[in-house]
């Protein structure tokens, strides 16, 4: 329902089909389209080039002027001519340092990658990075990924590698990385298990608690810890099942206790471990030799110091002799 007008710097007003046609007026060359996603935003195209082609920029203040309902209007813009030495800006009602990118990643099935100095800064996001969120308010990003240099294969380098000083551009290729690793491992893995490994498994750091899920979404990904948790419920999966050696916790999430109960065979003790994602062993306790049965313990979420760990995943591990299982349970403080 909206109409869309053009003002050229000569102040010539064009009005826009945004029906996927190209125009040619006066000395430009204008394309318009309008589509709408699944989920109801539009999404309004305008290309303008100076015709015929030429080195040459537009040149001058070009206006957009939208009639029709009121509505929320996020404008990107993006110039091929001043090369990536400028970033793009949304305006919305002025220039802001949100919703930035070169064109906004907006499907639902799309993994979105920012990036960050891990030479220089101390880790710091990228200027060029994209930032969130959605025009509808969603989260727009996932993950950030290392990437200011980067060792590629490149011509002219010693043996065919060096380093290059790439910045957003390489940040796309590690979570395709970590995705073609964990697809090998997991051949039935789907794109939201994907996203939720990555998420799960993100470092928070200072720079990731200050920023914010807009600039940083989950945090800095961290490829071990998202398979981590996925190897564990495999090998629990793969254990041969035993009906008198099972566990489980509740409550499930937690906080800031979980109790333990494990069905045990009589005759042998057994030991009780916790696992964060990294696999590092935080706590552990014995439990007796006893009849066979049904036993529990409480773990206070706690390490063996008795200080309070993380929020995060852990992994219960119980073994009685030759025979073991596997749980996890969420501390959600």
């Amino acid at each position: 329902e909206l109409e869309l007008t053009l003002a050229a710097p000569d102040g010539t007003i064009f009005a826009l089909p945004a029906d996927g046609s190209t125009a040619k007026l006066k000395n430009y060359r204008i394309y318009s389209n309008q589509s709408v996603s699944t989920r109801g935003t539009h999404r309004l195209d305008v290309w303008v080039q100076v015709a015929p082609m030429a080195q040459s920029n537009l040149g001058g203040d070009w206006g957009f002027t939208f009639t029709g309902p009121e509505v929320q209007v996020h404008g990107y813009y993006w110039d091929n001519y001043i090369s990536w030495g400028h970033s793009p800006h949304i305006w919305a009602n002025g220039p802001t340092n949100l919703y930035t990118c070169c064109w906004p990643s907006t499907a639902d099935d799309v993994i979105t990658v920012g990036s960050y100095n891990f030479m220089t800064d101390g880790g710091q996001i990228c200027p060029t990075s994209s930032k969130g969120p959605r025009i509808d308010d969603e989260p727009y990003l996932d993950i950030a990924t290392p990437t200011q240099y980067t060792m590629a294969p490149l011509s002219g380098y010693p043996r065919g590698f060096g380093y290059h000083g790439g910045a957003t551009s390489w940040a796309a290729p590690q979570v395709v990385g970590a995705a073609a690793l964990m697809k090998e491992l997991f051949p039935d893995l789907t794109s939201s298990e994907f996203r939720s490994a990555i998420h799960a498994g993100a470092l928070k750091d200072e720079f990731v608690t200050a920023g914010g899920p807009n600039v940083w979404g989950a945090g800095k990904l961290r490829i071990y810890a998202a398979i981590a948790p996925l190897l564990a419920d495999k090998a629990a999966r793969t254990t041969p099942a035993h009906p008198e050696f099972q566990m489980s916790a509740s409550p499930n999430p937690f906080n800031p206790e979980t109790t333990i109960r494990c069905y045990l065979a009589a005759g042998e003790p057994a030991r009780v471990r916790v696992f964060a994602v990294d696999g590092t062993e935080v706590w552990d306790a014995a439990l007796p030799a006893g009849p066979a049965g049904l036993r529990e313990i409480t773990w206070q979420g706690t390490d063996r110091e008795g200080r309070g760990v993380a929020s995060g995943v852990y992994f219960f591990h119980v073994k009685q002799g030759t025979k073991y299982a596997v749980t996890k349970g969420m501390l959600v403080k």
